[in-house]
């Protein structure tokens, strides 16, 4: 790197009454005061980094002296400095180290001038030596709008985000974009696969269009729920190896819920059902807590309430109400034991209590809170449950160009970092955009990526028979050294761990099961272990940074934004 020097001799002799500064050498009695100060260049950065800048101080004097130090930044961002104060013999040079921690929330372009304050305690002299951090990179975005052209390509860019071609999944919940019914009953089924939902119509352009998408998602199961079983679409209709529909006969909404609700408990298995009365708020948060709890969701008006109770109650331990107070106050429910009734007086409530419940046992876990954010339009919204679920992320809904307190309280509250706006362009007008943008920044000032010192350490915890505490080179000893692989990855290679080999030395307690990769900075990305166990390599490769040897999370076929640098914890959830 470039360095300039900056040189001062300095003493105690004034003339014409000024104290002399840079370039002047001046002696007392025979003693000189002398000192160089060799700054580093200034590096570029992204939000959020933390730099090392290591300054060099040479004493050109002739007597030994004691230099405080202080470190100050332009724009007042955090600046460590150690040692603060420093003796220096006389022709002898030492070293001190600035760390710049630019905060998260900070403009791409923004230059900031970093200053190291050094004073002579023995002459009172001053110097500053300053160089130039530029950050060239926004860590913190605004938040992710995501949505397409129509409701059907939006639900297909859900499902290629969330289960790409290259994830082990080869099923799909299909429904019909005329029945946001089906859709939030049928997103409990799809999370239960670990599968996406499709929305279609029957015009033969988006039959053709859908079929598209499951060609390019590897589809080969089809799962045909509701009011689209009427369509009567064969595996050679949509190109894949089968189709299986599940619908009432005849078809109503309600009956279909009960129907496919029974469907689950067959083939799955569960403790419990969610109720849910057939509004569509309701039922989002009614598919959005059973999704996440393993709960079919069942749709009941006032006339069906008590005997969909009665034929569920002989099935299930658990019986859950969810809903909005006024739709649940006019069910006449009457002294039916639920085991918990949920309610909110409007959506944006309704949903911060479910999202709520999920945060606190992300948090649990040790996971960090991201979000979604739908609207009441469900147009958009339909395939947002699997979307959200397949990432463990709490989704929130919110009236169109509204943001309530509740749910801002809940991204402060969690100090959510990554914020997904699912909806088109009228669901979240730029303005809003911005608005959830100001919302972050005011709470991203706190958030600090903690960096462990000395050897960095893994975690595998969760759902394992037995937890690992374990530190790099601890990796490379027995029993895990048998695991280190050297592989090749885009073209590059990597020698580390395969994540799989990790797993079963801790023994999953349960399979399939979701497998959170968490950075230290708070980052995180969430796999299905059939992933881990049949992709290609997926592997923590040993990475050399700063003199520190991390882990970073390399993913053979996957894009770079599912992979994790400076990876921390492995955290083992059971579906």
């Amino acid at each position: 790197m470039g360095r300039r020097t900056i040189v001062i001799i300095v003493s105690l002799v004034v003339i014409l009454g000024l104290g002399l500064g840079l370039g002047f050498g001046l002696t007392r009695g025979g003693v000189a005061y002398g000192l160089e100060v060799e700054a580093p260049s200034g590096e570029d950065a992204t939000s959020g980094d933390t730099l090392s800048y290591v300054f060099t101080l040479k004493n050109t004097g002739n007597v030994a002296d004691q230099f405080g130090l202080e470190g100050a930044s332009e724009h007042g961002w955090d600046v460590s400095i150690a040692p603060v104060l420093l003796e220096i013999s006389p022709g002898a040079e030492k070293n001190v180290t600035l760390e710049l921690t630019v905060p998260r929330a900070v403009d791409e372009g923004t230059e900031d001038e970093l200053s190291l304050i050094v004073t002579s305690v023995r002459s009172g002299e001053v110097v500053t030596a300053s160089l130039t951090t530029t950050v060239t990179r926004n860590y913190m975005d605004k938040p992710h709008h995501v949505y397409g052209v129509t409701p059907l390509v939006t639900a297909a860019t859900y499902a290629s985000s969330a289960y790409p071609e290259y994830s082990a999944n080869n099923k799909t919940v299909l429904v019909t974009n005329e029945s946001y019914e089906d859709a939030m009953a049928g997103s409990v089924l799809a999370c239960e696969l670990d599968a996406p939902l499709l929305i279609t119509s029957n015009s033969s352009a988006d039959i053709e269009n859908v079929t598209a998408v499951l060609q390019n998602l590897g589809i080969e199961t089809v799962y045909i729920v509701g009011e689209l079983t009427a369509a009567n679409f064969t595996a050679e209709d949509l190109g894949v190896n089968e189709t299986i529909q599940i619908a009432a006969e005849p078809y109503n909404p309600y009956e279909n819920s009960k129907e496919l609700a029974l469907y689950m408990l067959a083939e799955f298995g569960s403790d419990g059902v969610v109720f849910a009365t057939g509004d569509y708020s309701s039922l989002f948060a009614a598919a959005q807590f059973g999704a996440f709890h393993h709960y079919p969701v069942v749709m009941v008006n006032k006339t069906l309430v008590h005997d969909y109770f009665a034929t569920f109650n002989a099935t299930v331990d658990n019986i859950y109400l969810v809903g909005l107070s006024g739709e649940i106050g006019a069910l006449n429910i009457g002294g039916l034991p639920f085991d918990e009734i949920i309610k909110e007086p409007n959506a944006a409530e309704l949903s911060y209590e479910i999202a709520s419940i999920i945060a606190r046992e992300l948090k649990g876990y040790g996971i960090p809170v991201n979000a979604v954010i739908v609207t009441t339009d469900y147009a958009h919204g339909l395939g947002v449950i699997p979307f959200a679920y397949r990432s463990l992320w709490p989704a929130l809904m919110t009236p169109e160009g509204e943001i309530p307190s509740v749910t801002a309280s809940f991204l402060a509250d969690n100090m959510v970092e990554k914020l997904w706006l699912a909806g088109d362009e009228d669901n979240f007008p730029e303005q809003i955009r911005d608005e959830y943008y100001l919302i972050q920044v005011d709470y991203w000032v706190e958030l600090r990526a903690e960096y462990p010192a000395g050897d960095w350490p893994l975690e595998v915890v969760g759902d394992v028979v037995t937890g690992l505490d374990l530190t790099v080179p601890e990796l490379k000893e027995a029993p895990y050294a048998s695991y280190i692989e050297t592989v090749e990855i885009n073209g590059e290679i990597y020698t580390g761990v395969y994540v799989i080999d990790l797993l079963n030395e801790a023994v999953m307690t349960t399979t399939p099961c979701k497998v959170v990769i968490v950075a230290a900075d708070g980052y995180q990305k969430a796999f299905l272990s059939t992933d881990l166990a049949g992709n290609g390599a997926i592997i923590l490769a040993f990475e050399m940074v700063d003199g520190q040897e991390r882990l970073d999370l390399k993913v053979e076929g996957y894009p770079g934004w599912w992979w994790v640098k400076d990876v921390v914890k492995i955290v083992v959830i059971g579906e």
